[in-house]
């Protein structure tokens, strides 16, 4: 700055040490500065100086600091009160000065050197303290914590703009008032700091400097050195790092505002860097945020997906594109008694009905993405039938993927459906048989020429077809019955007081036409009231049990009809000594086309409706059918009806 400041003195006092200012041309030692020439002053001359005002009458001698031609500094001297100094004195003071300013200026040197590299040597550490961390607060605690420690500050803070740009908050201090730090908030172009990171350019204030661009718009004395210098990054300002109050209580030279400003170079790519991965955490902890949401709706989703599988009445089998089992449902498993356990992971071959499933799943790579529905055998105990509605499951790029299969349990189906295929052949015999009968007698009666047959035979001829197209109307009327039960409708009853006893002996009287190898016995206790029922419908409801006593007893046996009073209700019971019904078979016995499935039983011919149609008609009445058998050891069928019929009961 070519002025002169004093930096080492003897016999001066503190306050002017620090006091004298001097520019070239001013005093004796101005003088030198501007002219590079030792200059002797006498005391006469010596009072206009402004050295010292204690040795104004003392005589005087300054001589340049030069170094290489080039002048560093003034070297002054004063003399004693009593007489002035001579040229000689000059002389010897001049070759003195030369000396002093090349050992000055070698010290310079030295320490300059020492100095450049102490703070390499820091800014080495402050990259590796810098590198080592992304916590933008850890990055300018640390920033801070080198700046005070190296340039031996008592005080520093580190302001960044606002996101804005349009203000500076200080982010991290270092010997500064917290509530300072908490409230300081300073525009662009406010304060020395505002300035900086307007301009983009250094502010170097010496101790004891008046500035006018204080936070507050007046001018202020700055009581310690100060140093502010911009955090740039690519050309951007980001913020400004403060130090101030050296430890020394001098000021900052050319070399620490060097330093601060590679130092707040580096610094800057850290803060952006730790910015940048803050940002990046943030994102990502939001991605993550996000994903985890997704992941749980995700979970939410596949539990409910996953409780309509299991739920489902239809199984569900996935594979992948070889066959091998990657998924399978609860009913699924229970279809094709494949474990889920052991099943994921191996190929259907190795379970039932694999190799049929395996060439549908042939069968569905080759259609094209048509869906394939066809029948399966299951070869278990039970014999399920199943249909397998198989979908080949292909990628964007109609890449074969795996299959698909929904299984749905048609066994049932399939049973009512021979049950009716059965039932037609069935009903056209049994309907054939008396229709044969009549025609044949009919067709003799008519052949016969005039008093060729007797009066008792033509009558015998008109009883059988009476009984005949009786037993035709009872079976197409049951038959009518069960069609009204099926669909919902419920049996018309045609009400009227009836004797049970009298119907039971004319249906075993009936029944003994039709074998030879049963006893029928019929046992009615006395006290049998007259009950209130469809008289027809109940007759039939007998012949049905006395039919399957007798069918279900191909060795014969007897079979016995029984009749007592409940109170107010009348049993019936039929009992055989037949074949017995298994007891895991007898919960079904009631349900529509139902016929119990042993080798014994499945050589009998049977419709399956007959039991259906005796519970019809037995709770329609508002009573009760049961049975009780056991294997190998006959059945007995009871039925309880009440002495009132529904009408009378209000029901």
């Amino acid at each position: 700055t070519n002025e002169l400041r004093i930096s080492v003195a003897h016999g001066l006092p503190p306050d002017v040490i620090q006091r004298v200012r001097v520019r070239p041309g001013e005093g004796i030692a101005g003088w030198v500065l501007a002219h590079n020439r030792a200059r002797l002053l006498k005391r006469e001359e010596r009072a206009a100086d402004s050295l010292s005002s204690a040795d104004r009458l003392a005589s005087a001698i300054s001589a340049p600091l030069r170094v290489e031609r080039r002048t560093i500094g003034v070297l002054n001297v004063s003399g004693s009160r009593d007489s002035d100094f001579t040229r000689a004195d000059v002389r010897v003071l001049m070759a003195f000065a030369g000396q002093a300013a090349s050992a000055i200026e070698n010290a310079r040197l030295s320490e300059s050197l020492q100095l450049k590299m102490h703070q390499l040597s820091a800014l080495h550490r402050v990259g590796q303290a810098l590198t080592s961390t992304l916590n933008l607060s850890r990055v300018l605690r640390e920033v801070l914590r080198r700046a005070t420690s190296i340039l031996g500050a008592r005080c520093g803070s580190i302001m960044l703009l606002s996101n804005d740009r349009q203000e500076l908050r200080i982010a991290s201090a270092v010997g500064l008032d917290r509530k300072v730090v908490r409230e300081t908030r300073l525009e662009v172009g406010q304060g020395i700091a505002g300035v900086v990171a307007q301009s983009g350019v250094s502010i170097v204030l010496d101790k004891g400097t008046v500035d006018v661009r204080s936070a507050s718009g007046r001018a202020r004395e700055h009581a310690d050195a100060a140093m502010c210098v911009p955090l740039r990054f690519h050309g951007r300002t980001i913020g400004v790092i403060n130090i101030s109050g050296p430890e020394s209580g001098g000021n900052f030279g050319e070399e620490h505002l060097d330093f601060l400003t590679t130092l707040a170079d580096q610094a800057a790519i850290a803060i952006e860097n730790a910015r940048l991965y803050r940002r990046l955490e943030e994102r990502v902890n939001l991605a993550n945020r996000e994903l985890i949401h997704a992941n749980h709706l995700l979970e939410q989703e596949k539990a409910k997906i996953q409780a309509i599988v299991d739920g489902m009445a239809d199984g569900v089998l996935v594979t992948n594109r070889q066959g091998r089992i990657t998924f399978i449902n609860p009913t699924a498993e229970a279809m094709l008694s494949i474990p889920a356990a052991q099943a994921v992971g191996k190929g259907l071959k190795h379970w039932p009905a694999g190799n049929t499933l395996m060439a549908l799943l042939e069968e569905a790579q080759q259609s094209d993405g048509m869906t394939i529905v066809k029948e399966v055998v299951v070869p278990d105990e039970e014999r399920r039938v199943l249909s397998a509605n198989i979908s080949p499951q292909r990628d964007a790029r109609g890449r074969l993927q795996g299959f698909i299969a929904v299984l749905t349990d048609i066994t049932a189906l399939k049973e009512i459906s021979d049950t009716k295929t059965e039932l037609v052949s069935f009903v056209s015999h049994e309907l054939r048989t008396p229709i044969t009968s009549i025609q044949g007698f009919a067709q003799t009666m008519r052949d016969a020429a005039p008093g060729e047959l007797e009066r008792d035979l033509q009558n015998e001829f008109l009883d059988i077809i009476l009984t005949e197209s009786g037993r035709l109307l009872s079976m197409i009327g049951e038959m009518l019955d069960v069609s009204r039960m099926e669909a919902g409708r419920g049996l018309h009853l045609s009400l009227a007081p009836c004797s049970l006893p009298a119907l039971l002996e004319r249906a075993v009287t009936a029944q003994k036409a039709y074998t030879s190898r049963h006893e029928l016995i019929l046992e009615v206790e006395d006290g049998i009231p007259e009950i209130t029922a469809d008289a027809d419908k109940v007759y039939q409801v007998v012949i049905n049990l006395l039919s399957n006593a007798i069918k279900y007893s191909p060795d014969g046996g007897t079979v016995t009809t029984a009749a007592l009073p409940r109170g107010d209700r009348v049993r019936v019971s039929v009992t055989d000594q037949g074949l017995g019904i298994p007891p895991e078979m007898i919960g079904k016995l009631f349900q529509r086309y139902y016929r119990v499935e042993t080798k014994a039983h499945t050589s009998i011919k049977g419709t399956g409706l007959g039991l259906f149609f005796v519970k019809g008609v037995v709770e329609a009445h508002g009573g009760t059918v049961w049975v009780e058998s056991q294997s190998g050891k006959g059945s007995r069928f009871v039925f309880e009806l009440p002495v009132v019929g529904p009408a009378e009961r209000g029901t």
